[in-house]
């Protein structure tokens, strides 16, 4: 079995929202707090419709989503996704720094044929 990893964020010129990450007294990553959506991750959205985990409101603070719970994915009630890299989900919720608020529904209407 040969494992690849690939660099996305790198494929890029524009940082994206997860290289944008402070650290605090404990040595912790903290997400920006700004509601503002900052120029490179508006131009980061531009260049890439998908969507971090990380960003939806329907991700605990555990890691966990709460869309299997709520009969939105089909998927474990305890699914943890993998944060190591965007995706597309008919349930992504937009966090207030998304500049685009469209759910994932809306935003990739053909995902609901796969479910």
């Amino acid at each position: 079995m040969v494992t690849v990893a690939v660099d996305w964020a790198g494929m890029f010129d524009v940082p994206g929202p997860h290289n944008e990450a402070t650290t605090n007294a404990g040595g912790m990553a903290n997400a920006s707090t700004s509601t503002e959506p900052t120029a490179p991750l508006m131009a980061y959205c531009e260049i890439d419709d998908r969507r971090w985990c990380t960003d939806c409101q329907r991700l605990t603070q555990h890691g966990r989503c709460t869309a299997p719970a709520a009969g939105l994915l089909v998927a474990s009630r305890q699914y943890a996704p993998s944060q190591i890299m965007p995706r597309r989900c008919i349930a992504y919720l937009p966090g207030p720094n998304d500049p685009d608020q469209t759910p994932g529904a809306s935003r990739w209407p053909w995902l609901k044929d796969n479910i």
